[in-house]
């Protein structure tokens, strides 16, 4: 019952409606259909029905033909939606809609849809059912959406939608080899709903597929799709770095991976995404697929063999879907060619292995920390990636932010000191760098601290360090940009070229340019090489660290050329020393410039350098005109002439020598020129005068002419006495030569006249007299002398006497004369080593003999070196009696002299040594350096040290003849004394007293008989004797202490032991001796006084300093204690002994060293120190929490710690001196006493600062006092300024002045009654703050600045440069600064086109130089709005909805983008201000760097905000446009949302022009002409509105154009007056149309196909779809867009040319077209005009007045005073006056776009002229149904057809709307046939089956397709025909006046309209008769009625009997002419059955 009433439903909803039929010849009606399902033939022009459901989504069927379509004809789904025309759903589809398909219902996504009549949303249970099954059911699960296989959670399906082609692919590749799969294919091919995938399908299956659930999504194995199951959809991953392994992925998304804490690997037995456990173990050989994080986070190690930890390197093997080692991995590490063999493509770089072609080493996938750590380039390692780094970057990052070593080490980030260790980078701190910051010797090797960033070197280092490839090293003079050069190292760099100073403002050494305007005193924080590029006027610059400072030369005499920094000017004015300004600095000259240098080549120097110039024996002299050396001396010159050299003193005339210690030249005086210490020729360079006056002993000189100077004499050997000349004295004396031809011609003496040499004479009394009466003679004289011994004294040059040859003082005298020296008397007494003589007889001289002779005992008199000379085969000794050489040895002599080799050695005489070089046999003497290997004797071997490495002497073996000498086999000597024999031995002998004595050449043990101080002795006998004993070399000798007279010279030595003893007790005279050893510190003498070595030699002793009874430190006492010298314990030693010692030890564990703590090395804190004595001897203080300095404490257990107790000042607590300054509160009197060496209290007053003895009593004194804590006292400052370079703990206890003028980096002193370190975090502004801790203070809204003292800062008008604190700094908000925080100080920014993020603690101002440059916008950066963070102090992303003007920090673009404020930019300040608008701005120029709410003020410009210039229409949807601008771009679908101007989303075929329904998508009001353009909705025309800056509706193809902004599709095909085409969103004008393919026009207006030309090509318009089509057959000559050829092609149509129009030829045959006229007939012919040579229908255009009409057109001029043509109101545009024209009686009013309109209702402003189709509502507007009363319901207005329906007047479309009225039958019977709409009377009558009644429009629809029935059938006032599509129709639907006059006799077109020509209108007979078939001539009447055939019975027999024209036959049943024929045959009846039967219908239906 149910199914009958739907069907019944359906049926009348089917009847109510107008037929698919009725719309023939209107494609737009027929898609618009309702009610049927219509199918629009373009080919028949006509509207069909449509029953089939595979057609799939055509554009020619209407909404109920479209929806229920389910396939294409190719069997796949038709997925429809009914937009205003039929489309096919490619994307996503969303949302159930009345407006789907079945198969588009259902592939809904997102909702759950069920088709029931139409596609709608179900309910959730009816979901929740479905997706909850546990097996999947292909019955239950057809014919479901998308979302519901989406939703199924326990098993893996997808669904059909979209698939097609993938299955279609399928069924292809399987077709020929596996029907069974073929076969699964094509039933998955016909099936609407949720199926299950197998492999092959999942293989292929994307992430974005359909109905794809979680169980598929996680199993797709599609290459390269990435699947993610979230937010119920099955996604492709767009960003693996976000995702988790349980993420529900697939596995390749699984394989993706990439966030370091999401270690994922694939199980493929479960098929599941998991995270794996990760263990610090190698996991490189893991067998699971697994992801890039798998790798990153790779930790794995192994051990090699050598212990060392290798740490694996990893990456992501893509190819394996595993992790491997990187090319420097362990396998390919070993040689290139292995790296080079390797699969990953890697090559062999600089002994590395690395990956080759690739850009970066760091952006490797899956790299692990490791090896990013280990990348030769910079790389960072952050959340998991190692990303490489650029240059920029580094200026940003922190140490440690996973840098590795190239970026750590490359950090320069201001505030960043990194060091790279144990492979990651560490920010650190001073005290991490230890021992490297010492002092270093340049000379010595560099400890270097490596891998450390340039801020290391140059922060944390307080000796000169700079930046090396990662190292801070050391230089002497390092460049002033040395990277990373710290400060001391920049202002110590005193011997580099460039002048450095260091900005305390940028941390960083710069170079400094010195100009010849620098002041000196103006230099501050510089290098002395700064001071010494100073050329100013006047300015004698030098450098007093760290500044340069004028100088005085008269204050300063003393003044050194190597003074630091000292300039040009100041050197060469100095005069005490010889300076030379050169290669920019001033050099000390100190030794004879000889090199090169010449005189005139000295320039810059001052006068001594010239007295240094001696090249080339150059004379020099100064010139102060130039400050240059000159040589051009001049003989005359005085001996005192500036800077006159020694040639230049030389080359003089006057008495001038040279004085060599005050180094220049002087007059010569009578006393310079004699005794021992006179003048030298050679050294004192005298003038020629002086040079032969000099008589200085043993001075020989001779004149050089020809160089000038005076030299020591040459003799040749064949020179005499009388060849010598330009001499002194001397040099005649002196005189010798080697060849005496005469021995006369050799006998000189000098001749003073002369000045050279002259004979001497000998004379027979001067023979026997050596002095010669005083004659002065030279050697040769002197030794002719006999019978008394002479020798010529050669270093006096005399002829002297000596008498007694065995004194000391002549044995001395004969041991180093030569032979030539003595005289026959004194030959044979010569002992000098090597002097072998003989007397020559006939020379008369002692002759050297230097040849080896044979022991000749005939020979002349020799000495005993002679015999030593002699062949050694036998044994040769002299004989001192004859004076000759003897054979044997002498048993007579005692020495060793004398004797040859063999004799020497074989001697018992004495200790004998043979020198084979000397040829000499010599006394062995002690000490010596003799080996045992020389040729001694036995006496010599005992007496022979052993050589100088020899610890163990010399033994005497008896071997063969003589015996041997050999080394001492002895181990210990440990022996007693007597069983020893040599000197070494005896020495050495540790058992009992031993001594050598050298009578015996034995050890004894008798002491008495020791002698002292000698080598031999033990040293138990060196002590007792008091002399020093010297360990390793058994030498026992003479203490220097004893060579000291005076108590302060014994006390002085510092290499011995000493004690002096006081005669008497008034500490007078005394003596000095050795020290006694004492082990015991028992120096308890009070008559000695002992130096510093004695006390410390004891290993329990220090040095006590000892007064005498005046008060005067005399000496030291000795008090028991340790050793004092730290070396002692070396060696042998331990760290307990070092300890112990008793000074400042330090004990090296490595090399088992104690040594003295270095110089420079500070201990920092008190466990730094090791010994107890450096300990308790400290002043070393540290900090307290209570700003108290504490000291050091020594305990035997825990060694030196800090003191930190409460202290009374007691004694005994061995604390250091420190301690006894940190009493409590109520002890003030505490000090160090140095008398007692602890501490002590005190009760004297203080008066001065020296007088006060601790830190309290000091502050008391009301003078500059300042406690100095490194010294332990109170010193006077003399200026406040001096404090400026002391430290707050160096002014502790200072006043508050000192305390608060200290100015060092980093010192933040406070003063709180005494001088403490400020805490910056707790600190305010109005403390007592010094400069840097008023900087330095750290509190949150403490904004402080120093002037004077400390305060709060006026951030209005500070500047970046004062001294202000960080959020001073950054408060700043003073016009034009641009501060950042650099460390420790406030710095000036100066940087342009900053990042958001890339900065940080700076003032807001800084933030409006984001992303511009100068302050406005450059192309090459982005657009961005930023603005000031307080909380981060940086930038931070803007958000124009809250922010204001006056935002702190508003860039550019921020400031232009606020939608709050009424902004501008200050471009002069460069900042955003509050706009202040005078009203009368009206261009976008004037609102200039303005924001967009002020800018949409602009009424007549489109603006950006880039610098408010006119905005074209190609910019983009950017949120700098303003609102003007935003909405009239053309370039993207904008909408202005938010006073944003953001990119607008327009959905095709789903979001509408203007609302429409509820619910329905539509466009924001505020929408760009490209939002409207792309509106595809419903068939709805949308396009731009300028005025209402939005999207509008309203259109009229009559008057719009393609231009117009914003057309939609549907309205650019609307266009009726152009020929347009919809391209690319925009609808364009097509100027000209080329042989185009008519069907290849598409999106086109109908202009474009009537345009088209090419070739026979016919062509007309589809208006509704917007394409060209063929002309065919069945198409009117009114068809729309019809071009020429096809307009020729209808054989019923004509074209005219004239107007290229196609019109009806039946109507047209007498026309004459001017086109067709030649010249002369055409100007013949009124309405036609010949102009360029053609003849064309006359127009207003030709016309020389532009008035009246022509040819039907009215003529206009418009406001460019052109004449133009008008048919209609339509075509007027562009005057200025629409109301002056009428067009055929209607007048024109003003319209839409400068065209006019024919009048219309609204144009009516009287109420009176309201009338007729217009109504008055205070405004006259279109008359509607809706208004009208029951009396005035009738008629059509605005197309509808009124009547009164229940009390209201209603307007109806067509007249089938009548039949689904609620009302009774009558009723709806009266309405319909009371309704008109236009032409068409509606008329109430039977349906087509006859079982109801409906209202219709067409009365001859039901005579169906008969010919016979509907031709010439009147029905009502209308006659019916048969069309051309075989639908019955009346002439009153026929539209087309051409089609009208095909049906002759039956319709005739009239006044634009087709009639009906009913069978009554013809008057007469004849034309009655002309349709037989139609009308039949009633002759009773005389009138023309309807042939018989078309009457029923009723009126057929009516006729019958009236007339006798008809009869009713009824075996036919019908109606026929005539009278009946009885008995005769029906032939027609077999072809009248279904006529009769349907006119039987007919007759019912025209019945009721």
């Amino acid at each position: 019952m149910k199914y009958l009433l739907l069907v019944l439903i359906l049926v009348v909803s089917i009847q109510a409606q107008k037929p698919c039929a009725e719309y023939s010849y209107n494609e737009q009606e027929c898609i618009g259909s309702q009610g049927s399902s219509c199918l629009w033939n373009e080919i028949q022009n006509s509207c069909e029905e449509s029953s089939s459901d595979q057609i799939g989504c055509n554009y020619n069927l209407n909404e109920m033909a479209c929806l229920s379509q389910i396939l294409y004809p190719d069997q796949s789904f038709a997925y429809c939606r009914f937009s205003g025309y039929c489309r096919q759903l490619s994307s996503d589809i969303q949302g159930c809609s009345k407006d789907f398909s079945v198969p588009a219902c259902y592939s809904v996504s997102n909702q759950d849809c069920i088709f029931q009549g139409y596609c709608q949303t179900t309910t959730t249970s009816r979901l929740t059912n479905l997706t909850n099954y546990q097996n999947y059911n292909q019955t239950i699960l057809s014919n479901v959406d998308v979302f519901v296989c989406q939703n199924i959670k326990n098993y893996p399906v997808i669904h059909s939608y979209g698939k097609q082609q993938l299955i279609e692919g399928l069924i292809e590749s399987y077709r020929q080899t596996n029907v069974t799969l073929v076969r699964k294919y094509q039933q998955i091919q016909t099936f609407l709903g949720c199926f299950q995938p197998d492999e092959l399908i999942l293989s292929q299956l994307l992430c974005s597929d359909s109905g794809v659930n979680i169980r598929t999504c996680t199993i797709i194995t599609t290459t390269g799709q990435l699947c993610q199951f979230i937010n119920g959809k099955c996604n492709n991953v767009k960003d693996s770095s976000i995702l988790n392994c349980q993420d529900n992925l697939n596995i390749w998304a699984c394989l993706s991976v990439t966030k370091i804490t999401q270690p994922c690997y694939w199980n493929d037995s479960q098929k599941t995404c998991l995270k794996y456990q990760m263990t610090p173990v190698n996991i490189v050989g893991i067998t699971y697929r697994n992801s890039p994080s798998f790798c990153q986070a790779n930790t794995s190690s192994k051990i090699n063999s050598d212990e060392s930890v290798f740490q694996y390197e990893c990456f992501y093997d893509s190819q394996k879907f595993r992790c491997n080692q990187m090319c420097r991995g362990e396998a390919l590490v070993f040689t290139k060619k292995i790296c080079q063999q390797s699969v990953y493509g890697c090559s062999f770089l600089k002994n590395t292995c690395i990956f080759k072609n690739k850009t970066s080493q760091c952006l490797i996938p899956g790299q692990n920390q490791s090896s990013c750590m280990n990348a030769n380039e910079p790389c960072q390692f952050v959340n998991g990636f190692c990303k490489p780094l650029a240059s920029s970057d580094t200026s940003n990052l922190q140490c440690q932010q996973g840098l590795n070593k190239f970026a750590c080490i490359n950090v320069t980030n201001r505030s960043q000191t990194c060091r790279f260790e144990n492979n990651k980078c560490n920010f650190i701190k001073p005290d991490d760098i230890g021992g490297f910051d010492d002092d270093i010797d340049p000379n010595s090797p560099q400890p270097a601290i490596t891998n450390v960033n340039p801020n290391v070197c140059r922060k944390l280092f307080a000796t000169i360090r700079y930046y090396s490839s990662g190292d801070c090293v050391y230089s002497a003079n390092p460049p002033c940009t040395a990277l990373g050069l710290n400060k001391v190292g920049c202002l110590k760099t005193a011997y580099t070229i460039s002048p450095c100073i260091w900005s305390s403002q940028r941390g960083l050494c710069l170079n400094l340019d010195i100009t010849s305007q620098t002041q000196c005193a103006s230099l501050l924080q510089v290098n002395p090489q700064s001071c010494q590029q100073v050329t100013a006027a006047g300015q004698l610059c030098g450098y007093f660290a760290p500044n340069c400072g004028l100088l005085s030369i008269t204050s300063t005499p003393d003044l050194s050329c190597d003074f630091p920094g000292l300039n040009k000017l100041a050197c060469i004015s100095i005069t005490k020393y010889a300076c030379r300004w050169y290669q920019n600095k001033c050099n000390l000259i100190t030794t004879e410039i000889s090199q090169g240098v010449m005189c005139n080549g000295l320039e810059s120097v001052n006068q001594k350098t010239c007295i240094y110039a001696v090249t080339g024996g150059e004379t020099c002299y100064f010139e102060s005109q130039g400050s240059r050396c000159s040589a051009d001396v001049t003989p005359v010159m005085p001996c005192d002439k500036p800077g006159l050299n020694k040639y230049g003193c030389s080359f003089l005339t006057a008495d001038c020598h040279f004085n060599i210690s005050e180094y220049k030249c002087q007059a010569t005086i009578a006393s310079d020129l004699s005794g021992i210490h006179g003048i030298n020729c050679t050294t004192n360079f005298p003038s020629k005068s002086v040079c032969t006056k000099i008589t200085t002993e043993g001075v020989q000189c001779q004149w050089n002419s020809f160089k000038n100077i005076c030299n020591p004499p040459k003799y040749p050997s064949n020179q005499s006495c009388l060849d010598i000349t330009d001499v002194n004295q001397n040099a005649c004396l002196g005189f010798t030569t080697v060849q005496q031809v005469d021995p006369t011609l050799h006998y000189c003496q000098y001749d003073s006249s002369s000045k050279g040499c002259s004979l001497f004479k000998l004379s027979e009394n001067t023979l026997t007299d050596c002095t010669y009466t005083q004659q002065y003679i030279n050697v040769y004289p002197c030794v002719v002398i006999t019978g008394t011994k002479c020798y010529f004294d050669q270093a006096k040059l005399l002829c002297t006497k000596l008498s007694d040859t065995t004194s000391v003082d002549n044995v001395a005298i004969l041991n180093k004369i030569f032979c030539l020296q003595a005289n026959f008397d004194l030959c044979n007494y010569v002992t000098t080593p090597g002097q072998k003589c003989a007397w020559n007889s006939y020379q008369k001289i002692c002759e050297f003999q230097d040849q080896q002779s044979i022991c000749d005992t005939d020979s002349t008199i020799v000495n005993a070196n002679y015999c030593e000379t002699t062949d050694d085969t036998k044994e040769c000794s002299y004989d001192s009696g004859s004076k000759k050489c003897q054979e044997g040895t002498n048993t007579s002599i005692t020495n060793c002299e004398g004797l040859n080799l063999k004799a020497c050695i074989t001697s018992t005489a004495g200790a004998c040594y043979y020198d084979q070089r000397l040829r000499d046999c010599q006394s062995v003497t002690l000490p010596n350096n003799l080996e045992c290997s020389f040729q001694l004797n036995e006496n010599g071997c005992n007496m022979a040290i052993g050589g100088p490495s020899n610890s163990k002497g010399c033994q005497w073996i008896p071997a063969g003849p003589t015996g041997k000498c050999q080394l001492s086999d002895e181990k210990d000597f440990k022996l007693s004394c007597d069983k020893y024999e040599g000197v070494i031995a005896c020495a050495s002998t540790t058992t009992s007293i031993c001594y050598f004595r050298l009578t015996d050449y034995k050890c004894f043990d008798t002491l008495a008989q020791a002698p002292v101080c000698l080598i031999g002795q033990n040293n138990q006998v060196c002590n007792q004797q008091l002399c020093n004993y010297i360990d390793g070399s058994s030498l026992c000798v003479k203490s220097i202490c004893q060579s000291q007279n005076l108590d302060a010279d014994c006390m002085a030595v510092t290499t011995e032991s000493c004690t002096f003893t006081y005669d008497t007790g008034d500490f007078g005279t005394g003596k000095c001796t050795g020290s006694i050893q004492s082990a015991s510190c028992s120096y308890s003498d009070i008559t000695k006084i002992y130096n510093l070595q004695t006390c410390l030699s004891a290993n329990t002793c220090y040095a006590i300093p000892f007064k005498n009874s005046d008060g005067k430190i005399v000496g030291n006492k000795c008090q028991t204690t340790q050793s004092s010298i730290c070396q002692n314990v070396s060696g042998n030693g331990n760290s307990e002994q070092c300890q112990q010692v008793k000074n400042d030890c330090l004990w090296n564990d490595t090399k088992f060293l104690c040594y003295q703590r270095p110089v420079t090395n500070i201990p920092k804190k008190c466990d730094n120190y090791f010994t107890q004595s450096g300990c308790l001897n400290t002043k070393l203080k540290f900090y307290a929490s209570n700003y108290e300095f504490q000291g050091c404490q020594w305990s035997d257990v825990l060694g030196c710690k800090e003191f930190i107790e409460q202290y009374n000042c007691e004694k005994g607590l061995q604390i250091s001196q420190s301690a006894c300054y940190i009493t409590t509160d109520s002890i003030k009197n505490c000090y160090y006493n140095q008398d007692i060496s602890d501490c002590d209290q005190f009760d004297t007053t203080a008066t001065t600062c020296t007088q006060a003895k601790n830190q309290y009593q000091c502050l008391t004194v009301v003078a500059n006092c300042w406690w100095d804590p490194d010294n332990l006292v109170c010193s006077l400052l003399t200026s406040v300024s001096q404090a400026a370079s002391k430290t707050c703990s160096q002014l502790f206890y200072s006043n508050k002045d000192l305390c608060l003028a200290s100015n060092i980096e980093g010192e933040m002193c406070q003063f709180a009654d005494i001088c403490v370190y400020s805490d910056p975090l707790n600190s305010k502004c109005t403390d007592q703050l010094n400069k840097i801790a008023c900087a330095g203070v750290a509190v949150l809204g403490e904004t402080c600045a120093f002037t004077t003292k400390c305060g709060v800062a006026d951030l209005n008008n500070a500047l970046c440069t004062d001294s202000v604190n960080i959020y001073g700094c950054m408060g700043i908000v003073t016009d034009k600064q641009y501060c950042i925080w650099l460390g420790r100080q406030c710095a000036p920014f100066t940087n342009d086109g900053i990042t958001q993020d890339s900065q940080s603690l700076i003032n807001a101002l800084v933030c409006t130089r984001a992303y511009t440059i100068n302050g406005l916008p450059v192309p090459k950066l982005p657009a961005l709005g930023v603005k000031y963070s307080s909380d981060t102090f940086g930038c931070q992303p803007s958000d124009p909805s809250v922010d204001t003007c006056t935002t702190p920090g508003m860039n550019y673009y921020a400031c232009l983008n606020s939608q709050v404020g009424s902004c501008t930019w200050d471009k002069i300040n460069k900042k955003c201000t509050n706009f202040v608008d005078p009203g009368t701005y009206t261009t976008c120029e004037q609102y200039l760097n303005s924001v967009n709410k002020l800018l949409n003020r602009v009424q007549n410009a489109k603006s950006t905000q880039d610098g408010c210039s006119t905005m074209t229409s190609q910019s983009q949807c950017k949120q700098n446009l303003n609102k003007l601008g935003c909405l009239s771009q053309t370039l993207q679908p904008c909408q202005w949302l938010n006073n944003s101007c953001v990119l607008q989303d327009v959905l095709f075929g789903v979001v509408a022009c203007v609302p429409t329904i509820a619910g329905q998508p539509y466009l924001n009001p505020l929408s760009s002409p490209l939002s409207c353009s792309n509106v595809n909705y419903n068939s709805q025309i949308c396009y731009y509105d300028p005025i209402k800056l939005g999207c509008v509706t309203q259109f009229d193809p009559l008057v719009f154009t393609c231009n117009t902004p914003g057309l939609n599709l549907e309205g650019c095909i609307q266009i009726k007056n152009q020929s347009c085409q919809f391209q690319n969103g925009y609808c364009l004008k097509l100027e000209q149309l080329g042989p185009t393919d008519c069907r290849l026009l598409t999106n086109v207006s109908q202009l474009t196909c009537a345009q088209l030309v090419n070739g026979q090509q016919t062509c007309k318009a589809s208006v509704f779809q917007g394409i060209c089509l063929t002309v065919g057959l069945t198409d009117l000559c009114s068809t729309t867009g019809m071009n020429q050829s096809g307009c020729g092609s209808l054989p019923q149509c004509l074209w005219n040319p004239d107007t290229s129009k196609c019109l009806c030829a039946q109507f047209n045959q007498s026309l004459r077209f001017c086109s067709g006229f030649a010249n002369g007939v055409c100007q013949q012919n009124q309405s036609c005009v010949f102009k360029s040579n053609i003849c064309k229908l006359q127009t207003c255009e030709d016309l020389a007045t532009c008035t009246g009409t022509v040819n039907g057109y009215t003529c206009f001029m418009d406001i460019n005073s052109q004449c133009k043509s008008a048919q209609t109101c339509y075509d007027i545009s562009n005057v200025s006056d629409c109301t002056q024209y009428t067009i055929n009686g209607g007048k024109c009013q003003k319209y839409l776009n400068g065209y006019c309109q024919t009048s219309q209702c609204s144009h009516i402003t009287s109420d009176l002229q309201c009338n007729g189709k217009c109504r008055w509502d205070g405004s006259c507007s279109n008359q509607q149904c809706q208004f009208l009363s029951q009396q005035q319901c009738y008629g059509t207005y605005l197309n509808l057809g009124c009547g009164w329906f229940q009390q209201s007047c209603y307007g109806y479309q067509y007249c089938e709307q009548i039949s689904i009225l609620q009302d009774t039958q009558d009723n709806l019977q009266k309405l319909c046939n009371f309704v008109i709409i236009g032409a068409i009377q509606c008329k109430w009558q039977k349906t087509l089956i006859g079982t109801s009644n409906e209202c219709s429009s067409n009365q001859c629809r039901l005579f169906g397709t008969s010919k016979i029935l509907c031709q010439g059938q009147e029905v009502g006032n209308q006659v019916c025909i048969l069309d051309k599509v075989q639908k019955c129709i009346s002439c009153e639907m026929i539209l087309d006046d051409c089609q009208c006059a095909q049906y002759v006799g039956y319709c005739v077109f009239q006044n634009g309209l087709c009639k009906s020509l009913q069978c009554n209108s013809f008057q007469t007979s004849d034309t009655c008769g002309q349709l037989p078939d139609k009308c039949l001539w009633n002759t009773t009447t005389s009138q023309c009625i309807m042939a018989c055939q078309r009457y029923n019975e009723t009126d057929c027999t009516y006729l019958s009997d009236s007339s006798k024209l008809c009869y009713y036959d009824q075996i036919t049943q019908q109606c026929l002419s005539g009278q009946p024929v009885l008995n005769s045959v029906n032939t027609i009846a077999p072809q009248l059955i279904y006529d009769t039967t349907y006119a039987i219908m007919i007759s019912l239906y025209i019945i009721f």
